[in-house]
Order: structure tokens, then C-alpha cells, then sequence
């Protein structure tokens, strides 16, 4: 798998807000998911969180403002609250176009279970040098090392190449650093990233 640079600079929207317009008619449902998004950009979950309930709160069919809500919830450790959240994204996912329907659908279950792994491998060889793509795959590996089944590397190495493609993502410098103290042990490495 190779990335491919998108040149996302600490501003810019990423593909997922691009394609939020599609999926909901509501402007209030728009802006609460827009301000989650600046707030996920910056690494700010726990402020990106009440964005998004006010964006399913104006439209709750709202697919992505629940995925992200999902995400949001799943950095703060919050597991219970982000599966919830992912069952209504993958509820209301069918009015996604595909890439972002494969999305939801995939980050549904951050695991390997039931063969969402080989679908989510072939989503990434899909779109090769798509960072969200690579940061899920990189996250259900790294479930999956938890419970012993994959190696932390694998979740390491797919994880920048996600990093590169998207350098100033604030949840992928993040999740580097969070694999470099729990899975290798090495605070200098930490310190590096």
C-alpha cells in the first residue's frame, strides 16, 4: 500500500466534510458538524463531542455527524457511547455515496470479526493514499493486537502511511504516539512523534 500526498494543511477540510452537504438538508444539523470537524482537526474530542449531538440532535439521520460522534467518543475512551453512536451511522450509512458508506460501515466494528479485516484491506487497496481509510485499517490492527491476533507493527506501519498522506491530522500524530508508548515501550520514540 502506498499513500499518496494530499497536502492537507491544519486548516483544510478533509474528504469527509466535503461530502457532508450530501447527507443532511439542514443548516444547523451543517454547522454543529462543521464545528465538530474543527474541533476533531485540532484533537480536541471532548469539545468536538457536543458539535456533533447538536448535528444529530437538527437531523438524526444525519450518517456522518454519528460517525465522527463515534470517533469523537472513541478517542475520549468512551467505547459504549461511540458503539452507539456507530450503529447509527451504519443505520442511516445507505444514503452515503460508496466510499464514504464503506467507511461508516467499516469503522462500524473496530475488529477484524466476522472478516471485516480482508473488506477493509480491500477498501484501502481501493483508495490507496485515502488517510481515513489507512487510519481505520490502522485502528482495527491495532484492536486486533490487543487481543493477540496482529502484530502492533502492522498497526504501526499502516498508521504512517496515513500519517503521511494526512501530516497535519492531529488523531494520526496522536495514535503514533499512543503506539509508540503502549506497544513498543519507547518514550524517546513518543517524543519524536
Amino acid at each position: 500500500i502506498r499513500a499518496r500526498p494530499h497536502g492537507i494543511s491544519p486548516g483544510a477540510v478533509g474528504a469527509t466534510t466535503s461530502i457532508a452537504g450530501v447527507s443532511t438538508r439542514s443548516l444547523p444539523a451543517m454547522q454543529a458538524f462543521l464545528r465538530g470537524e474543527e474541533q476533531m482537526r485540532r484533537g480536541r474530542y471532548r469539545e468536538a463531542v457536543p458539535e456533533y449531538r447538536r448535528a444529530v440532535a437538527a437531523d438524526s439521520a444525519f450518517a456522518l455527524a454519528w460517525h465522527q460522534l463515534q470517533m469523537a467518543y472513541g478517542w475520549e475512551g468512551e467505547r459504549a457511547l461511540a458503539d452507539e453512536a456507530a450503529e447509527k451511522a451504519a443505520e442511516h450509512a445507505d444514503q452515503l455515496p460508496e466510499r464514504e458508506r464503506l467507511l461508516v460501515q467499516a469503522s462500524r466494528h473496530l475488529s477484524s470479526r466476522g472478516g471485516r479485516l480482508e473488506a477493509m484491506e480491500d477498501a484501502v487497496r481501493r483508495y490507496s493514499g485515502d488517510w481515513e481509510f489507512l487510519e481505520v485499517l490502522s485502528e482495527m490492527y491495532l484492536h486486533d493486537a490487543w487481543r493477540g491476533g496482529v502484530s502492533p507493527r502492522a498497526a504501526d506501519s499502516v498508521r504512517a502511511l496515513a500519517a503521511a498522506a494526512a501530516p497535519d491530522n492531529a488523531n494520526l500524530l496522536i495514535h503514533g504516539v499512543d503506539l509508540a508508548l503502549g506497544f513498543h515501550r519507547d518514550s524517546t520514540l513518543a517524543r519524536q512523534r
